[in-house]
């Protein structure tokens, strides 16, 4: 009996699409619901740190989602970011959704 070759069983396999999530594509600057609590979060001057306490996260999380923000504001640093942030105006829209969130006071 002849073995499949890879084609074959590669051609079969079911195609996973990934992107992003629904709220990413409907937000005007492609971000997730997390991603907007953090940015909120360092908007306030707030460490990595500080903010993975407040959202009861790793600190090693909130660096991706903080890596994640730079890459999609197209900012390399900290002090950029209030320029993007302010002149789209997602800052009130990011603190409804922050009411929402479970933080650590």
């Amino acid at each position: 009996m002849e073995q499949p070759s890879k084609q074959t069983i590669d051609a079969a396999a079911p195609i996973v699409r990934r992107g992003p999530y629904r709220a990413a594509r409907n937000d005007p600057l492609g971000l997730t619901s997390r991603e907007r609590c953090v940015l909120v979060l360092l908007e306030q001057g707030l460490s990595n740190r500080a903010i993975a306490r407040r959202l009861c996260r790793s600190e090693r999380t909130i660096e991706h989602h903080v890596s994640s923000l730079f890459a999609k504001l197209r900012i390399a640093s900290r002090s950029e970011l209030e320029s993007p942030v302010r002149n789209l105006g997602t800052a009130n829209a990011s603190t409804q959704r922050l009411d929402s969130m479970p933080f650590r006071k």
